[in-house]
């Protein structure tokens, strides 16, 4: 006596369903993995940028005032002269979009502290076998961001000072700012100004991944999943807004 068994249609139809069920987990794995890496890269900028945003705050608050013409400097690509920047020049240079694109990085000294940095861009270019003259390199390799304790590394003039082993052994600590994680994450843009002669500044930097390919013009935002350069899971660009209150100088005023 023979027993009855599945039909070829309901083989096919159990089959098909295991694979959408299949499919479905698949998807909302690889759905979750995203939002996971995601999150990740965007974590690590916002860290990154509000550790920076603290760390300068601090510093400001206390120093007697910051000399921006001598203390904030940018340094332009060999296709500008003078090539490095101070001041109020630096601060219309980074807000000039043909010139923000020659800029290749800058320092900012605030008493005894040098943050030293280099552009997204510049970063960029060097990974792809381009120039080191960069004047914040290290041993043939740019920094994303350093801060050295104890050394004034922003001198007047049209020249910088060096910025090598031997400039950063003599500082009492140096550290990297942008180095607490996986990802590669770079200062696209950071203006500093002051607000009144007060002592007050405002201070405006933009952190992010440091694949600019990834990033829109301007690198303030993450080109969209439809562009064919778009990297969204290991994309994240971030701006920081920031005012900071020096020590006033006796008589009241501050640089």
């Amino acid at each position: 006596m023979f027993k009855r068994g599945f039909t070829i249609i309901e083989l096919m139809l159990s089959m098909t369903f295991i694979s959408i069920l299949l499919i479905a987990v698949a998807t909302l794995t690889i759905h979750m993995s995203n939002l996971y890496t995601r999150g990740i890269t965007m974590r690590q900028v916002s860290t990154a940028g509000q550790e920076l945003a603290n760390n300068i705050q601090r510093n400001i608050q206390s120093t007697q005032g910051i000399d921006l013409n001598n203390n904030y400097v940018v340094f332009m690509n060999n296709s500008v002269n003078p090539r490095v920047k101070r001041g109020q020049a630096a601060y219309d240079a980074m807000n000039d979009v043909n010139e923000a694109k020659k800029i290749m990085g800058g320092r900012l000294c605030v008493g005894g502290t040098t943050y030293a940095w280099n552009n997204g861009s510049y970063l960029k270019n060097f990974e792809a076998g381009g120039s080191t003259d960069s004047p914040n390199v290290v041993d043939d390799k740019p920094v994303h961001l350093v801060k050295a304790t104890g050394v004034n590394l922003c001198p007047s003039g049209n020249s910088l000072a060096p910025f090598n082993s031997s400039s950063l052994d003599a500082a009492s600590s140096t550290e990297d700012l942008l180095s607490n994680g996986d990802r590669q994450l770079a200062i696209h843009k950071f203006l500093i100004s002051s607000v009144t002669n007060k002592g007050l500044y405002s201070i405006s930097f933009t952190i992010g991944t440091s694949d600019v390919d990834a990033l829109e013009s301007g690198s303030e935002s993450c080109k969209p999943p439809s562009d064919t350069d778009s990297d969204e899971n290991y994309c994240s660009v971030n701006r920081f807004d920031v005012i900071a209150r020096s020590i006033p100088q006796s008589g009241g005023v501050t640089p």
